[in-house]
């Protein structure tokens, strides 16, 4: 044992003057993922809760557009069913345009 020690002595006396630099690096190593920790402790609730009210905000206006286009859809519907019981021909259609018209306008005037 005692020939394979002094065999290897300089690369262990190498390796013992490199430990205080490494214990030292280890050290700040340590540190800093301790600040890193202790920022993310705080930012990332902070962070979380933003991306929840952005979510609710989009799924709110979603929603709204959904009403949106679905009551223009009926308000289109109801119009054409009812120019199509009362009249006939080109003008029929050229009021049918108007009306849609129309609601498109209301419904998108009322909800701004």
């Amino acid at each position: 044992m005692r020939a394979l020690v002094e065999t290897n002595q300089e690369f262990i006396n190498k390796t013992i003057r490199t430990l205080p630099g490494i214990f030292e690096n280890v050290g700040q190593i340590s540190s800093d993922v301790r600040e890193t920790t202790d920022k993310l402790k705080v930012s990332v609730p902070v962070i979380l809760q933003e991306v929840e009210c952005v979510t609710n905000t989009a799924k709110g206006s979603i929603e709204l557009a959904g009403v949106v286009v679905e009551n223009m859809g009926s308000g289109i519907n109801e119009t054409i069913a009812a120019y199509k019981k009362d009249t006939s021909g080109f003008m029929a259609y050229f009021h049918i345009i108007e009306e849609v018209l129309e609601i498109i306008y209301r419904i998108l005037s009322s909800s701004k």
